[in-house]
């Protein structure tokens, strides 16, 4: 196997369509192992210390013999690449950075004095589509590939060695804040309307996603559905323009869309608690003290 400080080797060329393959390291390496599919074994002295099968990162560090990573799928398709690191290099490398290193990864490092069971990690979407493929295809040829390779297998140390938050979790932080964003313009959407029926396409159209997805993401942040919101925002605009006093009770129900004055009565008990007319009655009573 390779001695130099870093390497990398694509397995997938070799092992597809082939029911077993072994690869042999050398002792004295840390190995980062990308699977996309497939099952793969790391052996030492003939025991298997760890298996990973499917997509997944293991990083292995080959303490004080030969080691062999055996490869076996099926169907007979394996997809993943190595990655190999001299142990002192690595050491030196990530020693400032050793408390920041993800548990797994600093044990493998830096306190594994025998071969140590290695835990597999869920890779990141980064490293699933665009890493793997980079480390197969550099664009560049000659002397320009080693710096595009260090350049790669920085990327590979930044997303899989560290702690701290993840990029699926940086997906559900995007998400969430996707989701409120189109929260508040649906409510403003709504508020703009208040005198028009509710058209959830149009809706769904301004903010940016489908009307079935509106409508359920909209019950799960606010509890409550869109039709009672805009019953809600209704009402308080209504109580609005009653409180002006420059609107009686069916002006105020015809400027947020209600044409039936029973309908609005209705609605304003069901928000308020009272009819429009006790509402009134409170707002006029107060002004006189």
């Amino acid at each position: 196997m390779n001695r130099s400080p870093v390497w990398a080797l694509d397995v997938e060329p070799f092992v597809k369509r082939i029911l077993r393959h072994q690869i042999t390291v050398d002792p004295g390496q840390v190995i980062c192992l990308l699977q996309r599919k497939g099952s793969s074994s790391f052996v030492q002295r003939g025991q298997s210390i760890c298996e990973l099968s499917g997509e997944g990162v293991l990083l292995i560090p080959v303490i004080d013999s030969v080691g062999q990573f055996e490869f076996a799928s099926d169907p007979p398709v394996v997809d993943c690449v190595m990655i190999g690191f001299q142990r002192q290099l690595i050491e030196e490398t990530l020693q400032n950075s050793r408390e920041d290193l993800n548990e797994s990864v600093r044990i493998s490092i830096f306190e594994a004095k025998t071969t140590v069971k290695p835990e597999p990690q869920k890779m990141p979407s980064l490293i699933r589509e665009r890493s793997i493929k980079d480390l197969r295809n550099p664009p560049v040829n000659g002397s320009a590939t080693h710096f595009w390779y260090e350049s790669r297998v920085r990327e590979v140390i930044s997303l899989c060695f560290f702690g701290g938050r993840s990029d699926d979790s940086l997906f559900c932080s995007q998400h969430n804040h996707l989701t409120d964003v189109r929260i508040r313009r649906t409510k403003q959407f709504i508020k703009d309307h208040l005198d028009q029926p509710f058209d959830l396409h149009a809706a769904a159209e301004f903010v940016g996603c489908s009307p079935h997805y509106l409508s359920r993401t909209f019950s799960e942040s606010e509890g409550t559905t869109i039709s009672q919101y805009q019953r809600h925002a209704r009402i308080a605009r209504a109580a609005e323009l009653l409180l002006t006093g420059k609107y009686n009770i069916n002006e105020a129900a015809l400027e947020v869309g209600y044409n039936s004055p029973s309908h609005f009565s209705k609605a304003f008990r069901q928000e308020k608690g009272m009819l429009p007319s006790q509402f009134l009655d409170i707002k006029n009573n107060s002004s006189l003290h």
